[in-house]
């Protein structure tokens, strides 16, 4: 269901996002509600609702890499996941049978 929980570690890999302590996400639809949760950027265990983890795992940001190109530096712009999660749920899983 939407809202059954997920434990997950989140860090944030947008560099515009990079001083920031965490974000607000909210998620929903007129069938089931609206999720809203303050999602921190510690690096933390923490448990998110699982509509609010997809979410997380559909963003992708825009990063700029410079590359060269006969002897000229070229700005290209790349899409990267927006944030790295953790889901401890399975490593937790994996190391109470022993694994």
């Amino acid at each position: 269901t939407a809202g059954a929980l997920r434990r997950v570690q989140i860090t944030c890999m947008n560099p515009n996002k990079r001083n920031w302590k965490g974000q607000f996400i909210s998620v929903g639809s007129k069938r089931m509600g609206t999720f809203k949760k303050f999602i921190p950027f510690d690096g933390q265990p923490y448990h998110i609702p699982k509509v609010i983890y997809d979410e997380l795992k559909d963003r992708k940001c825009t990063v700029f890499v410079t590359e060269k190109r006969g002897g000229e530096d070229f700005r290209k712009a790349t899409l990267i996941d927006e944030f790295a999660i953790k889901d401890l749920e399975k490593r937790q899983a994996l190391a109470s049978n022993g694994l």
